[in-house]
């Protein structure tokens, strides 16, 4: 099975035909955007992935103009968290129940706002920690020298929590491996998109990869995150 994240970058702009290019290019079973925006392009890129057999959908709550989360399957599942406790950040979480197997989404914040999310996160792999879990998404964190050259993301030692009760799916195949998802404007690399699995749901990942061309035709300022596992 296939499971791709992939950030569009405010909602996609004029680059919604070239996204649903490159998700049909991936063809995942499941598929996590960030960024989504609840607008017309939104309506837009629900309907197209509606049309080819990604029937099952969720949305965070969010206007038009605040990014949030799609998580669309061609399998069913359903909803099993109410996030509203984070309150202005409750669209930043997604959760859903396939029965063998649960998936987080997350967008994470800028600056202190990240805190919040972090102790949800934290959370939710402490209840789930013995059952198959991943979570994933856009960080905007990483690990200081590991996921960047220097030493500034904001909340990086959250990370280790996290990690007290899940892996990094991505080291788990690449160990010390250096390889970034986004760029800021000063050619900088980050490792921001990321996900976390406990670990019975370690035990089923076959792969873990990025894609980086989506980001290379700035389709998307982000590459894609790519995991293929065993539903069972």
């Amino acid at each position: 099975m296939k499971l791709v994240t992939l950030n569009i970058r405010h909602g996609g702009g004029a680059r919604v035909k070239s996204i649903l290019n490159a998700i049909e290019v991936h063809n995942p079973d499941i598929l996590l955007l960030t960024e989504f925006r609840n607008n017309d392009n939104g309506n837009l890129i629900r309907r197209s992935l509606k049309e080819n057999g990604y029937v099952y959908q969720e949305v965070g709550e969010a206007s038009p103009k605040v990014n949030t989360l799609l998580l669309v399957s061609k399998i069913p599942f359903t909803v099993c968290k109410n996030f509203s406790n984070l309150e202005s950040h409750s669209h930043r979480l997604i959760m859903g129940s396939f029965g063998t197997f649960k998936i987080l989404g997350y967008y994470f914040p800028q600056g202190e706002d990240k805190f919040p999310v972090f102790e949800e996160l934290i959370l939710m792999f402490k209840e789930q920690q013995k059952e198959p879990f991943i979570a994933l998404g856009d960080l905007n964190t990483g690990k200081h020298y590991q996921d960047e050259n220097g030493k500034t993301f904001i909340a990086a030692d959250k990370i280790d929590e996290v990690e007290q009760y899940s892996v990094d799916a991505w080291r788990l195949f690449h160990k010390d491996k250096k390889e970034y998802s986004w760029f800021s404007h000063q050619g900088n690399g980050f490792r921001i998109d990321q996900a976390f699995a406990t670990a019975s749901m370690a035990d089923r990942l076959s792969d873990v990869r990025y894609s980086h061309i989506e980001r290379e035709d700035k389709i998307s300022d982000h590459s894609a995150m790519i995991i293929e596992f065993s539903p069972d």
